[in-house]
């Protein structure tokens, strides 16, 4: 599994963990026997992924901007940026290292300007594609 940064692997590992403890202990634990006890873990798995996409990996995206760039945004903006701080289809991401010595104030205006500038290029998604947010495991806006 290929990660972005700590967060992202930290944020990946433990909804893993819990997936795979929900999955393998609420059946049992419910009595659910057979057919239903497919049906049960297979809700669980995809409910797991869309916990992950939808808030974890943004929530770890928050993280990573706060500790690491000490930079405030809400976690909606962090949803707006997770493309650029996730894994693209080309293992490439954009570590934003020059975030922390532009000035606090001017940070957020930055980032967004610096992913339109990501998405003229072509370098991530536009998030005017629905389909595509969804893939990318952005919420909708």
């Amino acid at each position: 599994m290929v990660y972005s940064h700590i967060f992202n692997l930290l944020a990946t590992v433990l909804c893993l963990i819990g997936g795979v403890l929900g999955v393998c202990l609420v059946p049992g634990l419910l009595g659910v026997q057979g057919v239903f006890s497919w049906l049960l873990q297979g809700l669980m798995m995809v409910g797991m992924v869309v916990v992950l996409c939808r808030f974890a990996w943004p929530a770890a995206n928050w993280c990573y901007l706060l500790v690491v760039r000490r930079t405030l945004v809400t976690f909606t903006q962090a949803r707006h940026f997770s493309v650029l701080l996730s894994m693209g289809k080309n293992l490439q991401w954009f570590p934003l290292k020059e975030l922390t010595q532009i000035p606090r104030a001017e940070r957020v205006a930055y980032l967004y300007g610096f992913l339109e500038h990501c998405q003229r290029e072509g370098l991530v998604p536009h998030s005017n594609n629905r389909l595509r947010r969804w893939l990318m495991c952005l919420a909708p806006e």
